[in-house]
């Protein structure tokens, strides 16, 4: 077991000190709360993009950064893997991985996300309204690292379990569409 801030560099996001301004084109990407996918362990794509504020370039998000939501309910954890020029929002914490760490990506996303952590996660928040979680907290999260191999072994497999949830859901959708299409050529035929 490691604590959090052995393995990793925790930060909070971009601190706007407006509210982000959208643009069409020419500006920076940044994800939000909403963009944090806690089933898949991924940043969605589609993100929006704003006007780039100064002095961004230091919060700028690296390939293998892991996105934690900070505020709310639920803390999910998505691993970034874009090359495109994108901030995180406030309300996220930015965990950049240390090379000594030993830990990839996607198995520390996988491991936040884990019903046990986000129990434990649960401990960690403060705030009377909506809860938070402190960075100082956070770091103290004991992170049980396995070697490489077995990261790679439980990170593949929660994917085909991901997998096999979304072409479940795709093969109830063609169920309910063969069924309506069944249901329309009888009433026709009644007619």
């Amino acid at each position: 077991m490691k604590l959090l801030k052995d393995i990793a560099d925790i930060r909070a996001g971009f601190p706007f000190r407006e509210r982000p301004e959208r643009v069409d084109a020419g500006g920076v990407l940044m994800v939000q709360m909403r963009d944090i996918d806690g089933a898949t362990g991924w940043v969605k794509e589609n993100l929006e993009q704003v006007e780039i504020p100064p002095n961004w370039e230091p919060h700028r998000l690296h390939v293998g950064d892991v996105l934690l939501t900070a505020r709310g309910g639920r803390n999910h954890a998505a691993q970034f893997a874009s090359n495109e020029k994108t901030l995180a929002a406030s309300h996220l914490l930015v965990l950049r991985l240390k090379p000594a760490g030993r830990v990839i990506p996607p198995y520390l996303a996988w491991f936040l996300n884990l019903p046990q952590t986000q129990e434990r996660l649960r401990t960690f928040r403060a705030g009377s309204g909506i809860p938070f979680l402190p960075i100082e907290s956070l770091a103290g999260l004991r992170i049980r690292v396995p070697n490489i191999e077995m990261q790679n072994h439980l990170v593949n497999l929660h994917q085909l379990s991901v997998d096999e949830q979304r072409l479940m859901t795709q093969i109830q959708d063609k169920r309910r569409e063969l069924m309506a299409g069944v249901f329309q050529t009888l009433l026709t035929e009644i007619n």
